[in-house]
């Protein structure tokens, strides 16, 4: 179990995890694989959901195993494919994030189906916040846990490591740019709004981010906001508010002209873009936070995707390299964290 507030680095944490188990991985050990929960339905066999999760991300896996395989681990349907070989031979490595996305009420049921259908001894990783988890293991009406699991819990940052980390990214110590974060870093390690809120590193990220001037900045460009202004108990009387404030202030820091690598799009284009994105995903993928980009022209509808795609083809085809530009030219993306 990997548990943690939100924006604690759960997440984060994952993907790390599965890299690392990917670069120690010897011939013959399962492949570990990153299972996004929000999209699963608990009255939905697990086995069954998560191989229709590989056939999405690895179209390959949806082709029928080789004999005798396929009839050893045959349904009822016909013989198994190469997903659910793998699933039921004990190939995958599971690494499941994103259990408190599912609704409350399935929590319990959720554990009890995660139980049932992996093997007592086969290894998984399970992501959740803190408190919907504890809450699936103390409800009156029934008492579930995951079997055999231990736990480890992230915690809120140290005050000091926050505050070296906004200071070092303005500049270093004492530097005029550092000197601008003093008021906010009384309140780091207190439960005061704006401590509550740059406990995580989500929340000290998108801060940094958005105060920190950045080189190269357009003269035009209004200048970088005072942090001062997170400590306004009026303005954000909760940590919930600073929360939203800074995920509105996020994309038109990140969007802010700069150079020698000007973004490409402006940040109302960018905003309408990723509204576009998360409506797509609320709609098509059950609100799961992963982007499948082969599934992106379902998002047009049917009588308007060829004349739209008619143009793109044939400027990409008539460009001769393929490629499709992003939102940002160079190296800088802008949206990745530690860009």
């Amino acid at each position: 179990m990997v548990l943690g507030e939100p924006g604690a680095g759960k997440s984060v944490l994952m993907l790390r995890l599965l890299h690392d188990l990917i670069a120690r991985r010897a011939a013959g050990d399962p492949v570990p694989v990153l299972f996004s929960l929000a999209s699963w339905d608990p009255d939905q066999p697990l086995k069954t959901w998560m191989a229709d999760q590989l056939r999405r991300t690895y179209p390959s896996l949806a082709t029928v195993a080789p004999l005798p395989v396929a009839l050893t681990y045959a349904t009822d349907t016909g013989p198994s494919d190469l997903a659910l070989y793998l699933l039921r031979a004990g190939h995958v490595l599971s690494l499941f994030d994103g259990f408190d996305e599912l609704p409350p009420t399935r929590h319990a049921t959720a554990l009890d189906r995660l139980n049932r259908a992996l093997p007592a001894r086969q290894p998984l990783v399970l992501a959740s916040r803190t408190d919907p988890y504890r809450t699936a293991l103390t409800r009156p009406d029934t008492s579930v846990r995951l079997n055999g699991a231990a736990a480890i819990q992230l915690l809120p940052l140290k005050a000091d490591d926050a505050a070296d980390y906004l200071r070092r990214d303005a500049g270093g110590p004492h530097t005029p740019t550092a000197d601008r974060w003093n008021t906010v870093i009384t309140h780091l390690g207190t439960t005061s709004p704006v401590g509550q809120a740059l406990a995580t590193p989500l929340g000290l990220f998108l801060a940094r981010t958005i105060y920190n001037p950045r080189p190269g900045t357009s003269p035009t460009s209004p200048p970088a906001p005072h942090p001062d202004e997170l400590c306004n108990a009026a303005a954000y009387p909760d940590h919930a508010a600073i929360n939203n404030h800074l995920f509105q202030a996020f994309i038109p820091a990140v969007y802010t002209p700069h150079q020698p690598h000007p973004p490409r799009w402006t940040a109302e284009q960018a905003h309408q873009t990723f509204g576009f994105l998360a409506q797509f995903q609320q709609d098509q993928r059950a609100g799961s936070p992963d982007i499948a980009w082969w599934e992106l022209p379902k998002a047009i509808p049917q009588d308007l995707q060829f004349p739209f795609a008619l143009p793109f083809v044939l400027a990409w085809s008539g460009s001769g390299t393929g490629s499709c530009p992003g939102p940002h030219s160079g190296s800088d993306s802008g949206l990745f964290p530690g860009s």
